[in-house]
């Protein structure tokens, strides 16, 4: 081999290396960037999940509140709180043939 061939030779081989450890930089670099990227994304999902299971969970305490004040019984103690009496008589219907209906109510006094 000539000197010059042999000069060559070196400069592709130092040429490539540059290029092989800057591809390799940048390869790492964008692994970082990936990784750092998920690892926020991955975050984000678990608070996400959680505040999830935290509404779910008040969503259950808010049907069983609901549940609870919407029984008849309970009713009846709210209305008996507020000064309503319980009722003797029954209702009276005054027009069937109308499309709406109304009825009375007779109180003992």
């Amino acid at each position: 081999m000539s000197y010059l061939t042999k000069q060559k030779a070196d400069i592709v081989c130092k040429t490539i290396f540059n290029i092989s450890i800057v591809v390799c930089v940048v390869s790492i670099g964008a692994k970082l960037y990936c990784s750092n990227e998920l690892a926020v994304k991955n975050q984000q999902l678990k608070d996400a999940s959680t505040q999830q299971a935290q509404l779910q969970k008040e969503v259950t305490d808010l049907a069983f509140v609901d549940s609870s004040l919407s029984s008849m019984s309970s009713i009846e103690q709210a209305a008996t709180k507020l000064g309503f009496i319980d009722m003797k008589d029954s209702l009276v219907s005054l027009d069937l043939n109308t499309p709406y209906q109304a009825s009375a109510v007779t109180a003992e006094r």
